[in-house]
């Protein structure tokens, strides 16, 4: 074996070895899977070279340790947005209380039993949860 196979050999190892742990992985953690001879830093600049700029990873030395993190232009458009939905009035959770408990029933129902009228918003927003179309 070459001395550049092995020092690529090494650098897969701590590759592998950042990639797989959840948390930064210390230099000297390393070393222990490492031939004699073969220096962590040897390593490292390797794995760093296969990481650069046009890659989404980043190989990062954090405190005594290596982690792989995102790459800061790439970890915007990874955002989630996700719309919060914001919960239903409780004059919203007694119609659908009641429609569940009487279906089928007409407005007029609705109204006679919460013993006032039903605001064209809550049946709004009933309506537009449901996939019933309001004839």
């Amino acid at each position: 074996m070459t001395v550049l196979s092995t020092l690529q050999d090494c650098a897969a190892t701590i590759e592998a070895l950042i990639f797989a742990s959840d948390r930064p992985v210390r230099e000297r953690d390393m070393e222990v899977h490492l031939p004699e001879g073969v220096t962590v830093g040897e390593g490292i600049v390797i794995v760093a070279a296969r990481y650069d700029e046009t890659s989404g990873v980043e190989l990062c030395q954090v405190a005594d340790g290596w982690a792989f993190r995102t790459r800061t232009a790439v970890a915007e458009r990874l955002q989630l947005h996700k719309t919060v939905e914001r919960p239903l009035s409780r004059a919203a959770l007694e119609v659908m209380a009641i429609i569940a408990y009487h279906q089928p029933i007409t407005r007029a129902e609705i109204e006679e039993i919460r013993g006032i009228s039903l605001s064209k918003g809550t049946m709004d927003i009933l309506l537009a949860l449901t996939w019933i179309k309001p004839r």
